[in-house]
């Protein structure tokens, strides 16, 4: 059996391998590639390897070298068509603190640096699951490519900037499993305008509707509670519907930045949300939920320091216990929900009582690739919870919880006036004192 150590190797080479198949292409337009034969490339490699590394033969096999040429063939076709100033209106290769730069590097060097990252680096441990991995990586960025050249003929208002993200491995249904169903499901076209009545968890008691400050509070151009230090940093929910855990959560951290006794730092609140999934339903992260459901937990059972109950991406077998008191001295003690609001009223609100949880329609793929504002298509269907922070004169400031090499370092920018992706339809927040 390969330690980790060898595991580590087998990938390395597999990446360099697999992606210097096929005439030694799938480099940027401006590397130099002499021509070789493909097979006697793969035997030759494959057969200088130690005995335990013939998994190489199996993966390069897989490969449809059709996806190779058309990867290879639109990186040539931008590339020398556009200059690089235009580029920048459609495409950022910036990924963390490595720069993943499609156009200039090879694509061997790309994907090495993708997978040996901080956050994807535990993919390299499933060698059952790497060739399939790596071949959704190159159809994503093929997808990725057919974006990049459809923005760059589109105006200039229809043009949004995207590049590989931390979601850019995922296949369809692995992101379809990050959306969250109950955002959309009968219950919530049972919903009255302005009311979120609880679920059957909740004994159908309807909640409070959230008060409007007063139409005579003045609303800046822009305002954000992330610049004020009251916003915590990024998570990463991985491929569970858990969205609306982490917006819920959030938003309490937030809460106690804002009201605690205690003056924290955004970095010193980490309240867990895997303490909320192991007391909710076991098909939590296929089916997802409403935010009054974690708060709900939180209520009841108290908030939980993340040291206490690490993030597991699914329900733990520990199941829904007790863990030791937090740090922070506050409680949660009521929550309110709008349906069908008012912008002004949204940033009327969000300025008195702090980030406040939304949705929006987040099932499109164009999702996966974005890293400023989004300007492609979505439909009112909402799909995703996320948290308003704030807004600018022309977008809503939003923190989702999609990991930091995602947006722009994990916050989204929503076009405002327009009820975009549904923005408007659904918002709360949590109540809480210090305790």
């Amino acid at each position: 059996m390969l330690n980790c150590s060898m595991e580590k190797i087998l990938i390395i080479t597999a990446i360099i391998v697999l992606f210097n198949v096929h005439d030694g292409l799938l480099l940027s337009n401006a590397d130099d590639t002499s021509s070789t034969d493909n097979n006697s490339t793969i035997n030759h490699d494959t057969n200088r390897l130690p005995v335990g590394f013939q998994i190489l033969k199996k993966i390069i096999d897989g490969i449809r070298l059709k996806l190779l040429d058309r990867i290879t063939d639109l990186i040539q076709d931008i590339g020398n068509k556009t200059d690089v100033e235009k580029l920048k209106q459609c495409y950022n290769s910036e990924f963390g603190n490595h720069d993943l730069n499609i156009f200039q590097l090879p694509i061997r060097d790309v994907i090495y640096k993708y997978f040996t990252s901080d956050e994807h680096k535990d993919l390299m441990k499933d060698r059952k699951k790497i060739r399939k991995v790596l071949i959704t990586f190159a159809h994503n960025v093929r997808e990725l490519l057919h974006m990049i050249r459809k923005c760059l003929i589109a105006p200039y208002e229809e043009q949004m900037v995207m590049g590989i993200t931390t979601l850019s491995h995922l296949n369809d249904d692995e992101y379809q499993g990050m959306q969250n169903p109950q955002l959309s499901s009968s219950i919530f076209g049972n919903f009255t305008d302005h009311i979120i009545p609880h679920s059957k968890v909740f004994k159908n008691k309807p909640q409070k509707s959230c008060q409007d400050p007063g139409t005579k509070v003045s609303i800046p151009s822009e305002f954000d509670w992330n610049k004020m230090g009251k916003v915590t940093p990024i998570r990463q929910q991985n491929t569970c519907g858990s969205c609306f855990i982490f917006a819920a959560v959030s938003v309490v951290e937030s809460a106690i930045l804002i009201n605690g006794k205690n003056k924290l730092k955004p970095e010193q609140v980490d309240l867990s949300e895997q303490a909320i999934l192991n007391c909710l339903p076991p098909n939590t992260c296929r089916v997802g939920g409403w935010p009054t459901e974690a708060w709900k937990v939180m209520k009841k059972r108290g908030i939980v320091d993340e040291k206490h109950s690490p993030y597991e991406s699914r329900k733990s077998h520990r199941g829904c216990k007790r863990y030791p008191k937090s740090k922070i001295n506050y409680k949660i003690t009521d929550w309110c929900g709008n349906m069908n609001n008012d912008e002004e009223f949204i940033q009327r609100f969000i300025m008195k009582n702090g980030p406040v949880f939304a949705a929006v329609d987040a099932e499109s793929s164009a999702w996966k690739h974005v890293k400023g504002v989004y300007r492609a298509h979505c439909g009112q269907t909402l799909s995703h919870a996320i948290v308003i922070t704030g807004w600018t004169k022309d977008y809503w400031i939003i923190k989702n919880s999609w990991g930091r090499n995602w947006g722009v370092n994990g916050y989204l920018h929503l076009p405002r006036g327009q009820n975009k992706c549904g923005i408007n339809k659904a918002m709360g927040i949590a109540f809480g004192k210090n305790t």
